[in-house]
């Protein structure tokens, strides 16, 4: 099993965008599971899924790249 990462970028982005992932998800277009596990390292998000996230934080994708083990 691959070590999971915290997407630090983007739980940092979220904060400042005032959203909360319910509402980033839902603005997005995509599940809020889906964002958590994101969020927690579980999958590899697509770059449209990435794009449509930067979108509605205000960012670019690959602002939100950043992982910590």
């Amino acid at each position: 099993m691959r070590p999971r990462v915290k997407n630090v970028a983007l739980v940092s982005a979220i904060a400042k965008s005032g959203k909360t992932g319910k509402e980033l998800s839902s603005l997005a277009g995509i599940h809020q599971c889906t964002l958590s596990q994101i969020i927690n390292g579980k999958v590899k998000p697509k770059p449209e899924t990435m794009k449509a996230i930067s979108l509605v934080i205000g960012c670019k994708p690959d602002e939100l790249m950043e992982v910590l083990p």
